[in-house]
């Protein structure tokens, strides 16, 4: 993943240091030619992982946050935030990022025309 928060100490894999075992968030950037795995097989695997209660998946061509919410019972609940005006508001630390601020500097190709 691109970001991870941890909440509480965190735990690794191995002496290396280099696989955290217990996030919290998991913050992925899409790109075009992983956008397909990263929405299919690496969100179903993060969602496998007992630890994480939250799933953030950021587009990068359009102000587009998708947000997964693990339920203490039942399926993950999903939210988006969209438009430059609009928050990405994290429920599992209290947090909320205009979404501004998360794309500030970033200039978003022309929408093709069908």
């Amino acid at each position: 993943p691109d970001v991870l928060i941890v909440c509480g100490e965190p735990e690794f894999a191995d002496g290396k240091r280099d696989t955290l075992v217990n996030p919290s968030i998991i913050i992925e950037v899409l790109s075009p030619s992983t956008m397909s795995y990263d929405r299919g097989a690496k969100l179903r695997q993060f969602q496998q992982l007992e630890s994480v209660r939250e799933i953030v998946l950021v587009a990068q061509d359009e102000a587009v946050c998708e947000i997964f919410v693990r339920q203490s019972e039942g399926p993950w609940l999903f939210f988006t935030a969209t438009d430059l005006d609009g928050k990405l508001e994290l429920r599992t630390v209290p947090v909320a990022i205009p979404l501004s601020e998360i794309y500030a500097g970033v200039t978003f190709p022309e929408p093709t025309k069908r």
